[in-house]
């Protein structure tokens, strides 16, 4: 198992996602600028609003009690398109309000676990970018290599 990722299996990193679910106003979400991703091709976007105009909001969003996000920052922006898109979808006002997971990362390291496993399992990050993101969380981790 590659080291900037925990101990623990993805499910039981994961797990605690289902546990305090609520529902929210998307633009009340603080996105930090600390983000492990920050490129969003919007036909992604796009797609993913599609999707999500179709079936539902299947995932939460997760943040913290400070609704600050933690994963789902593609979700979220698939939502806002939806209602910024008013007049391209029916029923947007069915997205007012969204799925959220609250959590209690442990620590600035937990938090960035959770983000990194749900970006694995999403859209490939490109290998600069994995290299980079490992780096800064051993180091927050305080296991950086010399």
């Amino acid at each position: 198992m590659p080291e900037f990722l925990p101990e623990e299996s993805d499910d039981a990193v994961l797990q605690e996602l289902g546990e305090d679910l609520h529902s929210l106003d998307p633009f009340a979400i603080k996105v930090p600028m600390s983000r492990q991703r920050k490129e969003f091709a919007p036909s992604k976007i796009q797609e993913l609003a599609d999707s999500i105009h179709e079936v539902g909001q299947i995932q939460p969003i997760v943040i913290d009690a400070n609704q600050i996000l933690i994963a789902g920052e593609r979700r979220l922006k698939a939502v806002k398109h939806i209602l910024h898109s008013k007049d391209t979808y029916e029923n947007w006002e069915n997205f007012k309000y969204i799925k959220v997971s609250v959590i209690s990362p442990q620590d600035d390291w937990h938090r960035h676990t959770i983000e990194l496993q749900e970006n694995i399992k999403r859209e490939p990050h490109n290998a600069c970018r994995g290299i980079s993101r490992r780096r800064r969380i051993r180091t927050s981790h305080g296991t950086a290599k010399r």
